[in-house]
């Protein structure tokens, strides 16, 4: 699950702006970046780190609440 400010996203073509805040599963952890900066091409993943900041510390899937486990968890 996908989050753009809160909001639950479910198709890719998303568009996002500048300070925009993002949350996404990865790995064990979900990550929460804010956008600082919106890139001008598709470039290598060093540019891209620059367009984006750790908004929070990565949580657990297990600091969630246990209603929304079962929407995460994967088959």
């Amino acid at each position: 699950m996908i989050t753009v400010n809160g909001i639950v996203i479910d198709k890719a073509k998303f568009l996002i702006h500048v300070d925009d805040v993002i949350v996404i599963p990865h790995g064990g952890l979900f990550r929460t970046i804010r956008v600082k900066e919106l890139g001008s091409r598709r470039g290598p993943s060093l540019e891209a780190q620059l367009l984006y900041e750790e908004a929070a510390v990565p949580s657990s899937f297990s600091q969630l609440d246990g209603l929304w486990k079962p929407l995460l968890m994967e088959d």
